[in-house]
């Protein structure tokens, strides 16, 4: 948890840094299980286990 309140996850890391590269385009982030939010279209699912 953040200092002010707020509360970020390690998808809030993993994202931006891949998301700086020209090429990638949409970054899905699972779970062990092989689950996500939203796992089939243009999005930016996290997995409900890292869900804050």
């Amino acid at each position: 948890m953040h200092r002010w309140g707020s509360t970020f996850t390690i998808a809030d890391q993993i994202r931006p840094t891949l998301k700086q590269f020209p090429s990638i385009k949409w970054v899905k982030i699972y779970d062990a299980a092989g689950r996500t939010e939203r796992p089939t279209g243009p999005s930016y699912p996290v997995p409900p286990s890292l869900e804050p």
